[in-house]
């Protein structure tokens, strides 16, 4: 490819106010983990 991915991906996720993680393993290969923030709603963690 053209290496943009990763730029974009990256880019979408900070203006959404998330992070992107990532975990690499010599070998094996790497994890990309995305987190994003996310306003809790009335009674949605009721049921737990």
């Amino acid at each position: 490819g053209t290496g943009l991915g990763l730029y974009i991906v990256k880019r979408f996720v900070g203006l959404n106010g998330g992070t992107v993680d990532l975990a690499s393993d010599s070998g094996q290969g790497c994890t990309f983990t995305l987190s994003f923030p996310m306003k809790a709603r009335e009674g949605f963690m009721r049921s737990f």
